[in-house]
């Protein structure tokens, strides 16, 4: 049962960038990572439920339709917080973060592979956020086998 051996279908694609704020969460010259705590948790909290009302919109979906929603595991607060503005149940908002952390941009697959794999989902909501300051998401629907 492995997911990325199933058929999987991505659409209603969404893209948003702040690049005004880019400066936010910045590598500085000397080689540091500067984080403005404040802004990345304001622009996620606020632009990804923005963007996830779009993808459902563009899917023809409401909230219901969707079986799980994985986002980037920045934080539990920031998760938890984007869960909350979009009344979700926490059962379909897993996290992985007391097991592997912020592992950054691999936060969703591997979240995809720990919650997927032996799940009935068939349709899957992803929601990435951060650098740039930018966020992304898209629905996946399962294909039937045979």
């Amino acid at each position: 049962d492995n997911p990325a051996e199933e058929g999987w279908t991505a659409s209603a694609f969404d893209f948003y960038s702040d690049g005004a704020h880019g400066n936010a969460l910045t590598v500085g010259d000397d080689g540091v990572l500067f984080m403005n705590g404040r802004a990345v948790f304001n622009f996620s909290a606020t632009q990804a439920p923005k963007l996830i009302h779009s993808t459902l919109s563009k899917g023809g979906l409401s909230p219901d339709d969707v079986d799980l929603y994985l986002f980037h595991q920045g934080s539990k607060f920031i998760v938890d917080t984007i869960r909350d503005r979009l009344g979700l149940p926490a059962d379909k908002v897993p996290s992985n973060l007391t097991r592997a952390g912020n592992t950054v941009s691999s936060s969703i697959p591997l979240l995809f592979a720990d919650r997927v794999a032996g799940s009935d989902a068939a349709t899957i909501l992803l929601c990435g956020f951060g650098v740039g300051l930018s966020a992304a998401s898209c629905l996946l629907t399962r294909q039937a086998q045979g």
